[in-house]
């Protein structure tokens, strides 16, 4: 789920099917990754720049787990970083190695496995 504020807005993005869905990245008003469906549309004409922050929750049948990030430098400073470079609130802009080596040292990335998670508490 994609939460935004402050218009609450949310988008619900279901697996489809029995496996896990594996994806780099989703992007706002689609097309979403294979074995996503939409659960819970946004509102028409809703445009994510227009907000203040947004909270990815993920949840499974076992665990659930989310992060909030401030969405101000993301509108600013994306078009500065290349496509694979990622956001993280209070760590910055990461590309892949350094997402890897910082993820359950620095930080814990919301896809992260919740075992990783729980064994790096």
């Amino acid at each position: 789920m994609l939460s935004f504020e402050p218009s609450r807005a949310e988008l619900v993005l279901t697996a489809s099917a029995a496996e896990p869905v594996t994806f780099e990245r989703v992007t706002v008003g689609g097309p979403y990754p294979h074995g996503l469906d939409v659960s819970g549309p946004l509102p028409d004409g809703f445009d994510w720049r227009s907000q203040q922050s947004m909270r990815i929750s993920v949840a499974s049948d076992s665990d659930g787990w989310g992060t909030s990030t401030d969405l101000a430098p993301v509108i600013r400073d994306s078009g500065q970083h290349p496509v694979d470079t990622y956001w993280f609130q209070d760590v910055g802009w990461l590309d892949p190695a350094e997402v890897a080596a910082q993820d359950g040292k620095t930080f814990l990335a919301t896809c992260t496995d919740p075992r990783v998670k729980t064994s790096s508490r």
